[in-house]
């Protein structure tokens, strides 16, 4: 069976910040597994089991409506092409490690999933971004916040994208989290899973680009923006 990714804008149009973006609804009816942002980068966007959810700059994670819009996001529609029964792992680079073997090549997108008790798990989303002299890079260090949390159940949304799609997305591993009571989650830096767990992975065969700048007024020169990419990897 054939996977299709479809993503809203690049990493370019994300770190310009431009206001053209797709809604949750059109978002939604491309998949129902994924991960983003929000418009003008107003917290984090976890896509689980065909529900999207926003965690604002507080952690407080709530359903996002039909009608709210993200200008960098992308989701699949789920089919788990192999899974991983995992004993433990004690951060976030053994999980990567861990799917790293068995991944079949460094040159395709791959999603992946699990559940799991979590002992430790380090996280952060942002406030919605303004107008500013500031880089985009630059407001999201003044307003990002950090959480902490321990033995806390949570699910897990990942991606992997090889190096030479940098200028598309991040590359390399980028995950967030949503805990199954619906109160908090965001973009994780590390966590530790003491118990077996298993990663499902979708290896993805297609990917589908919607293209950020679609009117006379929001169109920029993203080109301006690829040396800003090399600092979003900092915030990583």
């Amino acid at each position: 069976m054939s996977s299709t990714l479809f993503q809203v804008g690049t990493v370019l149009s994300f770190l310009s910040n431009t206001q053209n973006s797709l809604s949750m609804k059109d978002i939604l009816s491309q998949g129902n597994y994924g991960l983003g942002t929000f418009k003008n980068i107003n917290g984090e966007l976890i896509v689980w089991d065909g529900k999207a959810y926003r965690i604002d700059g507080s952690g407080r994670l709530t359903l996002a409506k039909t009608s709210k819009h993200s200008h960098f996001a992308w989701v699949c529609p789920w089919h788990t092409t192999s899974s991983i029964h995992v004993e433990s792992a004690d951060n976030f680079k053994a999980i990567t490690q861990i799917i790293d073997t068995h991944r079949a090549d460094n040159n395709h997108i791959y999603m992946f999933k699990f559940t799991c008790l979590a002992s430790t798990l380090e996280f952060r989303s942002e406030c919605k971004l303004k107008q500013s002299s500031l880089s985009t890079t630059q407001q999201l260090a003044k307003n990002t916040h950090k959480f902490h949390l321990t033995d806390n159940q949570c699910h897990i949304i990942g991606c992997y994208f090889p190096n030479y799609l940098k200028e598309i997305n991040i590359s390399g591993y980028h995950i967030h989290a949503l805990s199954p009571d619906q109160l908090t989650g965001g973009h994780v830096f590390d966590l530790s899973i003491p118990q077996k767990f298993t990663i499902e992975l979708c290896k993805i065969n297609q990917f589908n680009l919607h293209f950020p700048p679609n009117s006379d007024t929001e169109i920029k020169n993203l080109d301006d923006f690829i040396d800003e990419n090399e600092d979003i990897y900092k915030l990583e």
